[in-house]
């Protein structure tokens, strides 16, 4: 999925966060962190969220333990993950992940969907 700097914009207005890292590529090279707008860290995790829907069609995601790591940014490609790691007859446990496109690992976890 390629992240979309509108969306980013839209994202950072619906939501009433102010972080100019949101809407002002100049704000972002400011502080040192590039010159792209920076996605927000919720959206990330909805990707990841996402995929295991996705995975689990009908499932309800009853645990979800992530950890932010890097930044994505306006134009990023990434892609989410999961794998299972114990299935029961009621449940799977699975890591997940989000990976830009260059390797980078920016969500890391793990989730429990009830089936």
């Amino acid at each position: 999925m390629k992240v979309d700097p509108e969306h980013i914009r839209v994202l950072a207005e619906a939501l009433e966060d102010p972080n100019p890292i949101h809407l002002d590529p100049d704000a972002v090279s400011r502080l040192g962190l590039g010159d792209r707008v920076i996605n927000q860290g919720p959206a990330n995790c909805a990707y990841v969220v996402n995929k295991l829907r996705e995975t689990f069609p009908g499932g309800r995601i009853t645990a979800f333990d992530v950890r932010l790591m890097a930044n994505v940014f306006g134009g990023d490609e990434v892609h989410a993950g999961t794998r299972i790691t114990e299935r029961t007859a009621t449940h799977a446990h699975c890591h997940v992940w989000l990976d830009r496109t260059d390797g980078t690992r920016v969500v890391e976890g793990t989730a429990t969907v009830a089936l």
